[in-house]
């Protein structure tokens, strides 16, 4: 291994090493890496994470990873460096990520300090995330919802079998898979129900 990773993520194809700045898996199926190296080296792990019968490992996060289908590749030079930052990622609709470089200085986790960012940081990009989720449940399935239920039915889902989290670090701060083939009708009727939501009250003019 090079000695510039000594102490750092690092993603290795057993051809080259790149620096591993962020990922998100289920199981051993990548939908999300971020790295940075040389771009022949890049490339080289791109070619390893699609290619069939070929796996990486992500060290410490991860080992015999293969990437999942669909998998959408962005590269991008680094000022003053021969580096490239490579992105791929998962491109589809009931796929959702919460990412941030500064997540990418807190890849230890059993570090509290870098846990406690991590949330933090977290914190901050989930709003977007349930508003994105909301946009999908509105497009994709029968449910009629408000925005105002996006948080509940988000809890609703990572309970039961509608949301599937993600192992994420680094830069990756969290992933979620919604599932297609949930009956989000029957979670909005039940949660009217239980009023774990409601309908908004109509505005009145006094």
């Amino acid at each position: 291994m090079n000695t510039a990773f000594d102490g750092y993520p690092y993603i290795n194809n057993m051809q080259t090493t790149v620096q591993a700045l962020g990922l998100a898996v289920q199981g051993n199926v990548v939908y999300y890496l971020s790295a940075a190296g040389p771009g022949t080296s890049c490339k080289s792990v791109w070619s390893s994470l699609v290619a069939p019968r070929h796996t990486i490992d992500c060290r410490p996060w991860g080992y015999d990873l293969s990437g999942s289908g669909n998998l959408q590749t962005v590269y991008q030079g680094l000022p003053n460096s021969n580096y490239q930052h490579m992105v791929n990622m998962y491109r589809e609709a009931h796929f959702l990520i919460a990412a941030d470089p500064k997540g990418a200085l807190f890849y230890d986790d059993l570090e509290i300090e870098h846990l406690q960012e991590r949330e933090r940081l977290l914190g901050l990009h989930l709003p977007s995330v349930i508003t994105q989720f909301v946009s999908y449940l509105t497009a994709y399935t029968n449910v009629p919802v408000v925005a105002a239920w996006g948080e509940p039915l988000w809890a609703i889902g990572l309970r039961g079998d509608g949301i599937q989290a993600l192992d994420a670090y680094g830069d990756c701060l969290g992933a979620w898979l919604i599932n297609p083939a949930y009956d989000w009708l029957a979670a909005v009727q039940k949660a009217l129900q239980c009023g774990e939501i409601s309908f908004p009250h109509p505005h009145t003019d006094s």
